[in-house]
């Protein structure tokens, strides 16, 4: 934990100077940020220093130690005291007492041991307490942002330990991590394999960071790759000037995460000051409008008010049409202009919905070569090393996918070559997979060859039987269609060669391990 910082108030200077002289402050863990003279001087140092350990004497001129109490608990109810008392002001002590100062020492009877122990005594409670607050403030925050319920016992628990929290008005500004497009981040299984960011040291390193007269007041995970920020300013400005400054302490928080957690990251922010309960409605309004950020760049930084809905909205996404055509005849300059005028066509629409539906679409097509070499006996795989933030913005998508198709184009013309017969057979079944009567022996008489000669070679040439050969082609054509989205899961069974959907179901349930209907809504 960092020092805790006090601050000695007294109106005799001799007395401030041999505390300050009396002990090694830092290795028991307290820091002196401030002393005064008076209760009066005493106030306006707290609102500077903001110390969480007050050591005040009782009586003092202008403003004495019981008024001090009083005010600044006014401000902080989780500020410590430590009185120091005489004999004779036993009186007053007790009305401290009443305030709930629990702590005091006798000034006569100070000295290093007594007095050091006092300190280490209150810095285990303020330890304590702090952990305690951080606790149920940040399961409050993440509960009321995310829109769950708060039962009257939490709300009587944070009142206690951070009433602040509950009645106060910050700024809010939201920090995403930029990782790939969602429907990319799924079909890759990012989440599988990639190590999860430490948000606990994140959110803890970001806590009083400050920048001009911003403060991080609370850090909070609110899901996996995103945090909430509670930020409160000294003095406000215009709107102009606020923003201004808001973008700057952003592009600040951004920097400072990409430097001591190599994580890149975008920000959102509210320009109004607002409570947690206004904060957590305006949230669920406008969470949606961070998908922007995957049709700019990474590390920018948004205000939500700014954000043109009209990027959310449903429209039409250009077609792939040209694209598939030109993998046909292996053209790579004309794949990779096609890729680059669909992602220009996507700029300019500024429609996440249209980048997220053919990025799937251009995913469905690599995957389908990689099925169509895995045949052939050679493997290629449409995912990429990191760095992942390739694949949080339109402009490094279509960089990536401009050079996996090339890369799956290499692959598709390395592919093994078949026998004469088996290349025959493969034909046949590419060609008759939709009708429901194919059987092996439709292909041997094709060929012609014995249905156990012919088993014998395709296995040997292919890797696998000829019947698992057109159950995964079928379920290949099958995963097509339903991204496509036009058809019902009966009429595809019927398309790919299945009588019965529900037959049908369970072979694509075993190959894929998801049901045509749970794979459906997933795309």
């Amino acid at each position: 934990m960092d020092l805790i910082k006090v601050m000695i108030v007294d109106d005799e200077n001799l007395a401030v100077e041999d505390l300050t002289d009396l002990l090694d402050w830092n290795a028991l863990g307290f820091s002196i940020v401030a002393t005064a003279t008076n209760g009066k001087r005493a106030l306006a140092k707290y609102k500077q220093h903001l110390p969480q350990l007050v050591i005040t004497d009782i009586k003092m001129p202008v403003m004495d130690g019981i008024e001090l109490i009083r005010e600044i608990q006014n401000l902080d109810k989780s500020v410590k005291f430590l009185l120091l008392s005489a004999y004779s002001e036993f009186g007053y002590a007790k009305e401290a007492l009443r305030l709930g100062v629990k702590e005091y020492i006798i000034k006569n009877e100070i000295n290093q041991s007594s007095f050091s122990e006092k300190l280490i005594h209150i810095r285990k409670e303020i330890v304590y307490s702090n952990q305690t607050s951080h606790y149920f403030t940040n399961e409050f925050v993440e509960n009321v942002m995310n829109g769950k319920e708060t039962g009257e016992d939490q709300i009587l628990k944070i009142t206690e330990v951070n009433e602040s929290i509950i009645h106060g008005k910050y700024y809010f500004i939201i920090l995403e991590e930029d990782r790939p497009l969602p429907v990319l981040f799924n079909r890759m299984h990012y989440g599988e394999q990639a190590d999860e960011p430490n948000y606990e040291e994140i959110t803890r390193k970001l806590i009083e960071y400050r920048v001009n007269n911003f403060k991080v007041e609370y850090s909070v995970k609110l899901r996996a790759g995103r945090i909430v920020l509670i930020v409160s300013q000294k003095n406000t400005g215009s709107d102009y000037l606020t923003r201004s400054r808001m973008n700057e302490l952003c592009v600040c928080l951004i920097h400072r995460i990409l430097d001591f957690a190599g994580l890149s990251v975008s920000a959102f922010y509210f320009l109004d000051k607002m409570n947690v309960w206004e904060a957590a409605q305006n949230y669920k309004k406008c969470k949606e409008r961070i998908y922007i950020k995957y049709l700019r760049e990474p590390q920018k930084v948004y205000a939500f008010d700014s954000i043109p809905m009209g990027s959310l909205s449903e429209k039409q996404p250009p077609n792939i049409g040209n694209l598939t055509q030109a993998l046909q005849y292996g053209d790579v300059a004309t794949i990779q202009n096609e890729i680059l005028k669909l992602y220009d066509t996507i700029k300019v629409e500024d429609s996440y919905a249209s980048l997220a539906i053919v990025s799937s679409q251009l995913f469905s097509v690599l995957e389908a070569i990689n099925q169509d070499d895995k045949m052939g006996g050679v493997g290629f795989s449409p995912k990429i090393e990191p760095p992942e933030t390739l694949l949080s913005y339109s402009a490094g998508i279509s960089h990536y996918f401009q050079c996996a198709f090339v890369k799956a184009l290499e692959n598709r013309n390395n592919t093994k070559s078949y026998s004469k017969e088996v290349r025959r057979a493969i034909d046949f079944i590419e060609r008759n997979f939709a009708d429901e009567t194919l059987s092996i022996k439709n292909i041997a008489d094709e060929i012609p060859l014995s249905v156990t000669r012919l088993g014998v070679i395709f296995k040997c040439e292919v890797g696998k039987t000829m019947l698992n050969y057109i159950t995964e082609y079928r379920v290949l054509k099958a995963k097509q269609m339903l991204e496509e989205g036009q058809y019902k899961v009966y009429e595809i069974a019927e398309k790919v060669g299945y009588g019965s959907s529900q037959y049908f179901s369970q072979v694509f349930t075993n190959l894929v391990g998801i049901s045509p209907k749970e794979y459906k809504s997933h795309r």
